[in-house]
């Protein structure tokens, strides 16, 4: 028997459109196709704790609900995930090294262990000018905050360590 711990949130999509004038004056590279194609590449199943295909959708049509860019949400109902947090935390922040965004917010409530905390990535600004030169490739480097004290995080440390 478990708890019920869920995590949610968004990664914020990078909108603009880059035009290359390499050996085709026409060619556009579209983030937003490399970001669709990494979103539906991930597995169906994983090992524990599971970041799947399944808990992610990318808001799609109406330009109403797309103002400045898709958003790539998220969300699940993990059992006693608490203990696992920080795994989870670092698959997650390989997929964005595979994404480009501007900024992504994860949200995590605990009903059992621990207490319900956030987690904020956003592009540093030379990754930002980066993405606009003609060396584009995905986000490697961003600035992250929390509102877990050094305190809470040995905490989840070690209760890692126990399972």
């Amino acid at each position: 028997m478990g708890e019920q711990t869920k995590i949610y949130g968004y990664i914020d999509e990078f909108l603009f459109p880059m035009i290359f004038y390499r050996d085709n004056p026409t060619f556009v590279f579209y983030p937003s196709q490399v970001n669709s194609k990494v979103i539906s590449s991930l597995p169906e199943k994983d090992n524990w704790p599971p970041l799947i295909k399944q808990m992610f959708s990318i808001s799609q049509g109406d330009a109403n609900i797309q103002y400045d860019g898709r958003i790539i949400h998220f969300a699940g109902n993990i059992n006693t995930l608490d203990y696992h947090l920080l795994i989870w935390i670092k698959k997650f922040e390989n997929l964005l090294r595979e994404l480009y965004w501007v900024n992504a917010k994860v949200f995590f409530e605990s009903s059992y262990y621990f207490h319900d905390c956030y987690f904020e990535y956003k592009i540093n600004k030379s990754e930002k000018n980066r993405l606009f030169s003609k060396n584009i490739s995905p986000v490697k480097e961003w600035n992250f905050s929390t509102d877990l004290t050094e305190e809470d995080i040995t905490f989840l440390v070690n209760m890692g360590k126990k399972v």
